[in-house]
């Protein structure tokens, strides 16, 4: 499909321009309200203002744009999930929304969106995406991907989605749409719906399918029928875009760090760049004004070939033209330079994560994220390990109060091994390393599953703090909590050789 934006037939949901961007064609579609941004302000616009080029004229607008005055699919997605059991799993979400504050929809989500998706908008699981990954820590694999919980997982979303919308100027009418299934059998599944493509026309249908081809364990669907509606959905095309669409929450602790990585590592200011495009026409120009000035005081009363003179001239052309050619493949090389860099800003607006755009620098700054990341979330398990020390020397418990002090001493060591940059470095920094963009995003997620750990850590201690803290409860031991820091710390260590 043509996308032409603000058009009668525009793909958009939502979108907004600024003055340099609108068009004179530019209008609100039917069923959208427009709006304008002027001085930080942002006015919504009558009905019978729908040409928004003339808008921003009269208006003397920064910024026009429109967005949906009816109720609208959104999804979110989050990948490599880590359960109770350990296992990973992918979970997509389809849920009705409707814009309940336009001026925080509008500052919040399309400020920084720009355009949004009329048949497929995915919102960036931000805020929510710690709950989630609490709430599937608390069950196994088998028991999220068969479907048991759906019921729970339902009643859990909507209280979450509910007060996490809100900061956006959505508000949740429902969840339509559960999809879970094991990161692992991903491919699997996915080939044996696409082989029957154009089958399901209703979820009862695709769940039939499921159980006949043995994949009920591995993935569900959990869909509610949609009372508003009488059109029959195409659940087929929903589940191939839950699957194959994972720009909205794959990797997302690691998304936030690479954004932050690329916004903060210094880039040479643009004055460098000219110098250096100067010394090189300069250098050219003053070996050709030389060999050019010599030739002409040899032979400025006529040609009158003698042996010095020649051997003279050259040497001067010789030593010119080496100039030359070492200056113009010193500003070839540059500007290629200069040229991938700025193809890889562009890349920067694609969800894909590809090896291109990150130079040595960056990578090195995005070790060290991860890094503080991980030290931050052990320094958070210190601080309950000390609440935990004090009550259990109030109480009594010596045993225990030793073996939390035992244990923040060994957190201790940690931090200081995970902060080595010489620990465990990552085979992504390898200088002549040249990574295929899959093997670049299994390394990605490699980094994404342990702040994921480092996180559950962090969990597993406050549950400990709660358990401990218990009336009539028998002394609680730290020994899980410290064989899981363990295991961890094996799983940070294997960083240099994965591959």
């Amino acid at each position: 499909m043509i996308r032409s934006a603000f058009s009668q037939q525009t793909p958009y949901l939502a979108a907004i321009k600024s003055s340099r961007e609108i068009e004179k064609e530019d209008i609100v579609p039917a069923d959208c309200v427009g709006f304008l941004v002027s001085d930080g302000a942002i006015e919504l616009i009558a009905k019978k203002d729908q040409n928004l080029y003339a808008t921003m004229q009269n208006k003397k607008a920064r910024m026009v744009g429109y967005f949906p005055q009816h109720p609208f699919m959104a999804r979110f997605a989050m990948d490599k999930v880590l359960t109770g059991d350990g296992d990973l799993i992918d979970v997509r979400v389809e849920l009705r929304v409707v814009v309940e504050d336009p001026r925080e929809f509008v500052e919040k989500v399309l400020f920084e969106e720009r355009v949004i998706d009329k048949h497929d908008y995915y919102l960036k699981p931000k805020v929510f995406s710690d709950e989630v990954a609490h709430f599937v820590r608390l069950y196994e694999a088998a028991d999220l991907s068969s479907g048991k919980l759906n019921a729970a997982m339902n009643d859990f979303l909507k209280e979450n989605l509910s007060q996490n919308l809100r900061p956006l100027g959505l508000r949740l009418l429902d969840v339509k749409t559960i999809s879970v299934w094991l990161s692992s059998e991903q491919d699997t599944v996915m080939g044996k719906i696409a082989s029957k493509l154009g089958s399901f026309d209703t979820p009862d249908a695709f769940k039939i399918f499921l159980k006949e081809e043995a994949l009920d364990e591995k993935m569900t669907l959990h869909a509610t029928p949609d009372p508003e509606s009488d059109e029959t959905r195409d659940w087929f095309d929903t589940i191939k875009s839950f699957f194959s669409n994972k720009e909205s929450g794959r990797n997302y602790r690691m998304q936030k760090i690479i954004k932050s990585t690329e916004e903060n590592v210094k880039k040479p200011p643009a004055r460098r760049i000219r110098r250096w495009w100067l010394t090189a026409a300069l250098s050219i120009l003053v070996a050709l004004a030389v060999a050019i000035t010599t030739t002409l005081r040899l032979f400025k009363n006529g040609w009158e070939a003698s042996i010095w003179k020649i051997t003279l001239l050259l040497i001067v052309w010789t030593i010119s033209l080496v100039t030359v050619y070492f200056a113009i493949r010193k500003l070839s090389r540059r500007l290629k330079k200069t040229k991938g860099s700025k193809d890889g800003k562009e890349q920067q607006a694609s969800p894909m994560l590809t090896v291109s755009r990150f130079s040595q620098e960056d990578r090195m700054s995005m070790n060290r994220r991860v890094r503080q990341q991980v030290a931050s979330e052990f320094e958070k398990q210190k601080e309950i390990l000390e609440r935990v020390r004090g009550k259990a020397y109030r109480d009594g418990k010596e045993a225990l109060a030793l073996e939390a002090h035992r244990m923040q001493k060994e957190l201790d060591e940690n931090i200081g091994r995970i902060l080595n940059p010489n620990y465990a470095a990552p085979v992504y920094l390898q200088e002549e390393s040249n990574f295929s963009k899959e093997t670049w995003e299994k390394l990605i997620e490699s980094e994404e599953t342990l702040l994921i750990k480092a996180a559950l850590l962090n969990q597993e201690m406050e549950s400990f703090e709660r358990e401990s803290n218990e009336p009539n409860k028998e002394t609680a031991s730290l020994s899980e909590y410290e064989a899981s820091v363990k295991q961890f710390m094996n799983d940070f260590n294997a960083r240099k050789g994965f591959v």
